[in-house]
């Protein structure tokens, strides 16, 4: 089974996790409760719940965050595919970027 891990758990996270599952599916790892209301179109979807506060649930926290770093570095877990564009300076370029973009994600470091 393919496993998808977001943390943000959000409208928009929760499809870009469950089209990234594909045809067959798989499990979406939260940290925070998803409503099933999003998932409703992916049957081969579904959800598990991590709880990831690590001073009420050490348990299953601390392992997570001990080893995300090494798990990407391992590429047990891969980030989605992105694009950085610059300061604010690249702004309009970031949103030409945005509107075109598919399957990555745009940041604009605005310090930069």
């Amino acid at each position: 089974m393919d496993y998808v891990f977001d943390p943000i758990v959000g409208k928009d996270t929760i499809e870009v996790a469950a089209r990234s599952l594909g045809f067959e599916g798989g499990r979406i790892v939260v940290t925070l409760k998803a409503d099933p209301s999003l998932l409703a179109s992916y049957q081969n979807v579904s959800t598990a719940y991590i709880y990831s506060n690590p001073i009420e649930h050490q348990g299953s926290a601390v392992p997570l965050w001990t080893h995300l770093e090494e798990m990407m570095h391992n590429g047990d877990i891969l980030p989605l595919p992105y694009q950085i564009h610059g300061g604010l300076d690249k702004t309009s370029e970031a949103f030409y970027a945005v509107k075109k973009a598919s399957g990555y994600k745009v940041i604009i470091h605005p310090q930069e």
